[in-house]
């Protein structure tokens, strides 16, 4: 879609379509839709595709059965009836949008219901996110990463984005997460210019925080050294506010690229196509990454991803001492 935010304008389509192989870039607009129409007083409602009945009597309702506007996120749009989808589209029900989420591009089918509805509406209702060619991949990024600090009201120095490139390679979500990072500690300063002592200020932080040592001690799976991480962190910060998430981020982070390489290497994917593949200089796959599957199968890595999001979960709710629950989850993934 435009860069003006197309989900601000008065009146909007009853039906709009979003798919893709970028994934991030595809989160983003789906985020900023609902973010946007909540500001707006919409009322938000998750229906998967195969639910016909919800959908349909949202349909034959007519706003009747919510007050006010409505957004209606639809997952799964390859399980929809068509018939339900175009019918609200032909009405014109401008108080209740379905937007369809399709998670990658759309199907190779020939006879695909979702292919069904996008025959049936205007192509540009259809707003797809596709992933870049492996060799326009850091244009891509370094693009995306000066939007985005023009989107927090930043300027980025020279070198700045090609540089967090370099460093973190072109996964979107990864670099968003290091850019935000820059423009907090940019605005702490009191500057709207990131530069690259920013960069390195932000690396510094997390080392001087003690998550890489964490990150060692799992990727090498030494409990000992795991634990004494651990307490180090722990005993850095207030005792009523454990960095828990702090090390649920980069750990997953960690563990996801290791997922990655991991699985396409159990493909029989050739190495340096491998590194190209994660977004990494093969010299430094080759340092970094391989030691770690050498220890780590497929199975083992996912378990830890799992219990990382468990603990992400328990401190989201509000559970007791989720760091206990971290601490007990990574030895048991070591083992």
């Amino acid at each position: 879609m435009a860069a003006v935010n197309p989900w601000a304008a008065k009146n909007l389509p009853p039906v709009v379509v979003v798919s893709g192989t970028a994934h991030h870039a595809r989160r983003r607009e789906v985020q900023r839709a609902i973010k946007t129409l909540q500001e707006r007083k919409y009322r938000l409602l998750r229906i998967d595709g195969s639910d016909h009945q919800t959908l349909e009597g949202l349909v034959a309702s007519r706003g009747f059965m919510t007050a006010g506007s409505t957004l209606v996120v639809v997952s799964n749009p390859e399980k929809v009836d068509p018939a339900i989808i175009l019918k609200h589209y032909e009405r014109g029900d401008g108080d209740t949008l379905f937007l369809l989420v399709q998670d990658g591009g759309l199907s190779r089918k020939k006879t695909d219901p979702l292919k069904e509805v996008l025959a049936g509406i205007p192509q540009k209702l259809h707003a797809t996110f596709e992933a870049p060619k492996p060799w326009d991949a850091e244009k891509v990024a370094v693009k995306f990463l000066e939007e985005l600090a023009q989107e927090h009201g930043m300027k980025l120095a020279d070198n700045v984005a090609s540089g967090l490139v370099s460093i973190q390679g072109t996964d979107l979500g990864f670099l968003e997460f290091e850019l935000l990072k820059c423009v907090l500690l940019a605005r702490s300063e009191g500057v709207d210019t990131i530069e690259v002592a920013h960069v390195r200020g932000t690396l510094a932080l997390v080392s001087k925080a003690g998550v890489d040592p964490v990150v060692k001690a799992v990727a090498t799976k030494n409990t000992k050294a795991l634990l004494r991480a651990l307490d180090r962190l722990r005993t850095s910060y207030p005792q009523n506010s454990p960095p828990t998430m702090l090390v649920c981020a980069w750990l997953g982070k960690a563990a996801t690229r290791w997922l990655h390489a991991a699985t396409l290497r159990r493909l029989q994917v050739p190495e340096e196509d491998l590194a190209r593949m994660i977004n990494m200089n093969p010299y430094v796959y080759k340092r970094e990454i391989l030691p770690v599957l050498a220890r780590w199968k497929v199975a083992d890595l996912v378990k830890l991803l799992k219990r990382i999001a468990g603990v992400t979960r328990a401190v989201r709710q509000g559970k007791i001492d989720p760091w206990i629950a971290l601490e007990s989850g990574l030895v048991s993934a070591l083992r």
